[in-house]
């Protein structure tokens, strides 16, 4: 069963991500941590918050579940979450992090799909009906490191994994009438550096992407079967830019851990994703800094060529 969602009294639906985290040890950079991720909250006032990894990062990852994510669960907003690389690596392994994570309250995440790799594989639904939504909300737990010693490096959206993505679409195209995707995962795409590089891009690249070594074909199905309108990862701490790809954006959320790498003058923050009932082949976006100040507003159209060219023709 995956959790249904409705749009707000004014038609909009709020998401608020929250990305590496790495909570540590509770000391004075955690505490700035978890003061930053409270004054997001405040502020943007959420309807969902989805936490894209690397969120509780310290030995005792499991019995502090609740001190890393504090803020979260005080503000009594619905939160789901996919596991990044760094979350079961000095701790507690995933299957115990699921039930710590399940325990509190808030918590939406479904159970991740049978004979699906990952644990933290999710679909949520939004707008619409149940059964008949105009958004599917879905997230890939992209895992931790390549278990193929001749490749390497990080880890990889495996095929079965895909395979029960591109199901969940068909099963929604299958009910008629339009509908959107966003999907959430921690380790960005290969194809992100060449959304970069030749696609439109708004924010910041301030470190070389670092994505899985091994291409295993996400994006194209994404494309392939359509409806797919935005990518939201984590990962690198340095990066905030959404680029587009063939009318697919892809985006990096902001990271919000003081207590990893960064950069003193790019400051900790979230990304917020405003969903508009009635919409569902665009989003829009922003970037929400530590200072309350907000940068890079857009409307994911605007990324794509043919489509801000046809806007920009039909204003008299």
């Amino acid at each position: 069963m995956c959790c249904h969602f409705d749009y707000d009294e004014k038609g909009m639906f709020r998401i608020l991500q929250l990305t590496d985290l790495h909570y540590e040890d509770g000391g004075p950079n955690d505490q700035k941590t978890l003061k930053l991720a409270g004054e997001l909250i405040s502020c943007e006032r959420p309807q969902l918050i989805v936490l894209t990894g690397d969120f509780n990062t310290n030995a005792n990852s499991l019995s502090r579940m609740a001190d890393a994510l504090r803020p979260v669960t005080d503000s009594g907003i619905p939160f789901c979450y996919v596991f990044g690389n760094h979350d079961a690596e000095y701790g507690a392994p995933r299957p115990e992090l699921v039930k710590a994570l399940e325990a509190l309250p808030g918590c939406v995440n479904p159970e991740s799909a049978q004979g699906v790799s990952g644990y933290s594989n999710f679909e949520l639904t939004l707008g619409g009906s149940a059964g008949r939504p105009d958004w599917l909300l879905m997230g890939i737990d992209s895992g931790m490191y390549n278990d193929n010693p001749l490749v390497g490096g990080y880890d990889y959206v495996r095929p079965s994994q895909i395979a029960w993505y591109v199901d969940c679409l068909e099963r929604r195209t299958a009910l008629g009438g339009p509908f959107g995707a966003l999907c959430f995962l921690h380790i960005p795409l290969p194809e992100y550096r060449e959304a970069y590089k030749k696609g439109r891009h708004i924010g910041k690249r301030l470190e070389s992407e670092c994505p899985a070594s091994q291409n295993s074909g996400f994006y194209s199905a994404m494309l392939a079967e359509g409806h797919t309108r935005g990518v939201f990862a984590g990962h690198d701490h340095l990066n905030d830019y959404c680029a587009d790809l063939h009318a697919l954006t892809l985006c990096f959320g902001r990271a919000g851990g003081y207590s990893t790498y960064g950069r003193r003058s790019y400051l900790k923050g979230g990304r917020v994703i405003s969903l508009r009932r009635g919409c569902t082949d665009r989003f829009e976006s922003w970037v929400r800094l530590s200072d309350g100040s907000e940068k890079d507003r857009f409307v994911s159209s605007e990324l794509w060529p043919r489509q801000a060219e046809a806007d920009a023709a039909a204003k008299p």
